[in-house]
């Protein structure tokens, strides 16, 4: 049970680092050398929540099958599309809910029927 909830610590930690390098991105446009973007101190964090996610995911492979693992991976596209709603203000759309909704049913028949 701690290695599952591992693997949606992981994918949390992927999707705020997901968040952070967009936002990095939309800052770091005006800059006048594009060595800068990378050097950007959100893209760093993001860069190193994306490192936890890897490293926690490895781990959580001693434990959970790779086929588990995936599935649960898969939720990191929903929770993005939510906190871009909540941060950036972004909408979103009908076929966007629905892949979502298909997206969160595939991982609950994955990985409980």
């Amino acid at each position: 049970m701690l290695a599952f909830g591992l693997a949606l610590v992981s994918v949390c930690l992927s999707s705020f680092a997901q968040l952070l390098l967009k936002q990095a991105a939309n800052t770091s446009v005006s800059s006048q050398r594009l060595g800068l973007a990378w050097l950007n101190p959100l893209a760093i964090v993001g860069y190193g929540l994306l490192l936890s996610a890897v490293l926690t995911s490895a781990y959580v492979l001693r434990y959970l099958g790779v086929g588990v693992l995936t599935s649960l991976t898969a939720l990191a596209y929903p929770l993005v599309a939510f906190l871009s709603g909540a941060f950036f203000k972004e909408t979103i759309r009908k076929r966007q809910w629905l892949g979502m909704a298909l997206i969160c049913g595939g991982v609950l028949v994955f990985n409980w029927v």
